[in-house]
């Protein structure tokens, strides 16, 4: 069963870039959870939330829910291995998911766990974080995604096109 968003390109380039967007929140800590589903909902996201993928992933099934972005915690369960790193990709394949954009949340600081965010194309946010910084990385993952999606168009430059 695919859960993956219709079109994640509408939130680029808009005044209030994530308003209205559908969020999937796993995170493990509850009052994380709750403090990010309380600034989400402000900045007018629809919000799923769960404290581990597999209770995400039955809770997709469950509903009509479609994430235009997953944001997660990097270590969840309480555990520092495996992580999201290792977790998330056969759960993006499962749910249809692997188009949507994903922002990892840690706390980890370690030049391995940015490289590694990077390599997957994710945005990071390290924890603790305010939640202009939330906001900044949803955005960016918006942007990222919708640049990947958009065609690129080559042309000549308007001198070159008229000699």
């Amino acid at each position: 069963m695919a859960f993956a968003a219709t079109n994640p390109q509408r939130f680029f380039c808009q005044e209030n870039a994530i308003k209205g967007a559908a969020i999937l929140v796993i995170e493990d800590d509850a009052m994380v959870r709750l403090g990010v589903e309380l600034a989400l909902t402000s900045w007018g996201c629809r919000v799923l939330s769960s404290g581990s993928i597999r209770d995400a992933e039955q809770a997709l099934r469950a509903s009509s829910f479609t994430p235009d972005l997953l944001l997660t915690d990097l270590h969840l369960d309480g555990h520092t291995e495996p992580t999201a790193l290792d977790l998330l990709p056969p759960f993006l394949r499962r749910t249809g998911m692997s188009r949507v954009p994903v922002v990892v949340m840690t706390g980890n600081t370690a030049p391995r766990c940015r490289s590694a965010t990077a390599d997957q194309g994710w945005e990071l946010v390290i924890k603790p974080f305010k939640p202009t910084d939330l906001y900044g990385a949803i955005n960016a993952a918006f942007r990222r995604h919708a640049a990947a999606e958009l065609p690129v168009v080559l042309s000549k430059p308007e001198d070159e096109a008229s000699t």
